[in-house]
């Protein structure tokens, strides 16, 4: 109840962001602000068939739903770009 009630008033959603993905890093985007993160400032990730986690520390992640991407060859080069960059947990 309390993370449904939370999303509900995060004005937060209500802002477009845009992700910039390359061999650096992710570049984040908005009417707000603009933040750049290395690859090296993540330290895991894991993935479903539907979202990839990408961990900052070890409770803290950002979330990447395969629905933002805009076909499964832009996915599939987010998940290269992941095995390069920040390591698998086994």
């Amino acid at each position: 109840f309390q993370i449904r009630t939370t999303l509900r008033h995060n004005k937060f959603r209500q802002h477009k962001v845009t992700l910039d993905i390359s061999n650096d890093g992710i570049h984040f985007s908005s009417d707000l602000s603009e933040s750049s993160i290395p690859w090296d400032h993540f330290f895991k990730w894991k993935e479903n068939r539907t979202l990839i986690l990408l961990y900052f520390v070890d409770n803290q992640f950002a979330v990447f739903p395969k629905r933002l991407f805009a076909n499964e060859s832009e996915w599939q080069e987010f998940r290269s770009i992941l095995i390069s960059n920040v390591k698998k947990p086994r």
